[in-house]
């Protein structure tokens, strides 16, 4: 992989020393690409946040921009109707059994 590419290959707050991971965890910055979507950005920082107290309920993120364009009684009613729906293959079938 190219050193200009954005990927990384260890978690954000990678240290080789224990104390040092767990400071970066409490109190570092949550490192993001230049190119993530704002909204991505917003909604990902609104659920890591480390304040209990400030954390946000589920109407609160049901009501993100992230998740604007979802009909939320739709979605409780079982009614929408998913973007991509997966093949599914029986198990036998991937280990080659017939």
């Amino acid at each position: 992989m190219s050193p200009s590419n954005d990927f990384r290959l260890q978690t954000p707050f990678y240290h080789s020393d224990r104390a040092e991971l767990y400071k970066r965890v409490l109190h570092g910055q949550v490192p993001f690409s230049h190119r993530i979507d704002p909204a991505i950005k917003s909604f990902i920082l609104m659920l890591l946040n480390r304040n209990p107290e400030l954390r946000r309920g589920s109407k609160e993120i049901r009501a993100h921009a992230f998740f604007a364009s979802i009909d939320w009684s739709q979605a409780i009613n079982r009614q929408l109707v998913p973007p991509f729906v997966p093949e599914l293959v029986r198990a036998s079938a991937l280990i080659g059994e017939a």
